[in-house]
């Protein structure tokens, strides 16, 4: 069994290394009989079957971690160059949302390593390397869940008869984070043209698409933050002034404008 607060290789492997420490105990306790003991066939058949036992338990540690390590190495460099977010329809409001685009195996591979270096084993080279940037990746992943929440909060709270008031605010803003977001079609769709597509005069994006490798990930979130909170403010304010004009005229509701006079 493995501890539910353990990623499943380290819980693996602390789960062989706590085996291996029970039959050590014992073990241990009848090294120190008497020598006659020792020379008894039976003893000579724990000493085979423990000795067995134990390199039963190596193997199966080496193979563990050798197979996690050709996994991790084949599919990491792979999910590092995915883009920083991904754009997903929402069918409740109609209009796609944002989600941070960091892999769970990735996640996982960073726990993972977390634990070997924590429980004294030896993580993979490819892996460590990996795990040195730990900390960039959290920092990256805090700042771009505050991007996905202002953008995520304005799609949600918009009605859409304000939208058209702020096209060109939202269309700058989808400009700023086309950059990294899949599958980048924005982007790429002028190095590509479609033939049969008739050609729209359109500004050119000289930016590479961004993805978990990327150096200047800081630069896209400071821009991305600043234009979703241009709109939001604006958002905010209209909020306010929507409330204001329904006090007023919940004020005027409660009695009639015009009485009319009763007849002569």
């Amino acid at each position: 069994p493995i501890a539910h607060n353990l990623p499943p290789i380290a819980g693996a492997l602390t789960w062989c290394r706590g085996l291996l420490e029970r039959i050590k105990t014992p073990m241990s306790k009848i090294r120190k009989l008497d020598k006659s003991v020792m020379e008894s066939e039976e003893a000579r058949d724990v000493i085979k079957d423990y000795t067995a036992f134990q390199g039963q338990l190596s193997d199966y540690e080496r193979e563990q971690i050798e197979a996690w390590g050709a996994e991790m190495e084949k599919s990491s460099q792979a999910k590092l160059k995915n883009p920083l977010l991904r754009s997903e329809n929402d069918p409740e409001f109609g209009y796609p949302l944002l989600y941070v685009n960091f892999d769970p195996l990735l996640v996982r591979l960073l726990r993972e390593v977390k634990y070997f270096l924590l429980l004294g084993f030896e993580a993979p080279q490819a892996a460590l390397e990996i795990y040195e940037h730990a900390e960039t990746f959290r920092k990256h992943m805090g700042n771009l869940d505050l991007v996905v929440n202002v953008y995520n909060w304005m799609q949600a709270e918009m009605l859409p008869v304000e939208r058209p008031l702020l096209s060109k605010q939202l269309e700058l803003l989808d400009d700023v984070l086309a950059q990294g977001i899949a599958p980048h079609k924005d982007l790429l769709e002028d190095a590509v043209p479609d033939e049969q597509t008739p050609k729209k005069k359109k500004k050119k994006s000289k930016k590479k698409p961004l993805n978990w490798k990327s150096n200047n990930i800081d630069l896209y979130v400071n821009e991305s933050m600043t234009a979703a909170n241009e709109i939001k403010l604006v958002v905010e304010k209209m909020k306010d002034n929507l409330r204001k004009a329904e006090a007023v005229l919940d004020a005027w509701s409660a009695q009639p404008l015009l009485k009319r006079s009763g007849k002569a």
